[in-house]
């Protein structure tokens, strides 16, 4: 399930948008996006997941490699970022956060 959004080493794809890991780029529709190294990591990790669901601890833990300075709240704000770019792009995907997981949507 999971070679199905994974181009390559570089590019990984879900959906509508194709990221760029080299360049950490978004891109949807002829249009693109440049994300931050966090955005990248926490879009990246979500399109590699066999559910497209993760839970917040284990983001903490490979995207920030468990800082102190660094909590739920800081994987929402960069979340909003995400979903920002995504809503600008058109794209039909969006991610969902709760307390406990995030997850790649698919709007229709």
């Amino acid at each position: 399930m999971l070679k199905e959004n994974v181009v390559d080493d570089t590019y990984l794809q879900f959906q509508d948008i194709l990221l760029n890991k080299k360049e950490e780029t978004l891109a949807c529709k002829n249009t693109k996006y440049q994300l931050s190294k966090y955005e990248c990591e926490i879009l990246s990790y979500l399109i590699k997941s066999e559910s497209h669901t993760l839970p917040i601890w284990l983001v903490l833990e490979r995207v920030w490699q468990n800082r102190v300075d660094v909590n739920h709240k800081t994987v929402s704000l960069y979340v909003s970022y995400l979903n920002r770019k995504l809503k600008a792009l058109q794209s039909c995907v969006s991610i969902q956060i709760n307390e406990e997981n995030m997850e790649l949507c698919v709007n229709i």
